[in-house]
């Protein structure tokens, strides 16, 4: 899945870095209430935070599968358009959120907590880190 985050405060979308086996650094919404950056890239595992809560920051996802198929190829009308968004969501694994039984759509807004490859992180510790222990 290709994920970004969404500030509820500024409704600014932004992605994480993406040299993410060497930058681990938060990228910031516009207003600076929210954060994102991948845990573990490889795995698509990202963190989130927002200064006021959970509440206030959302990813949003988009289907890898129906992405390279819509960029790749030229699809005539509406049509095509519709039987390419069912095939992408029968296709993925039952567990995914974009699944047929469950949202039923290739792109999503997600909340914390509502899926595992997305953690919540405290903002103050996200936007303030302390140093490591034993470091000058």
């Amino acid at each position: 899945m290709t994920k970004a985050a969404i500030c509820t405060h500024c409704s600014d979308i932004f992605s994480p870095l993406r040299d993410w086996q060497t930058d681990r650094s938060w990228r910031w919404c516009q207003c600076v209430h929210s954060g994102v950056r991948w845990a573990d890239g490889a795995r698509g595992l990202i963190e989130v935070t927002s200064m006021h809560g959970p509440a206030h920051v959302r990813v949003l996802g988009v289907n890898n599968s129906f992405l390279g198929l819509a960029v790749n190829t030229l699809l005539a009308d509406a049509a095509a358009w519709r039987a390419l968004h069912e095939r992408t969501c029968a296709e993925v694994q039952p567990h995914y959120l974009f699944h047929a039984e469950k949202r039923n759509c290739w792109a999503l807004i997600v909340r914390p907590g509502e899926s595992g490859d997305i953690t919540f992180v405290d903002w103050a510790a996200a936007r303030y880190p302390q140093p490591a222990e034993g470091a000058a």
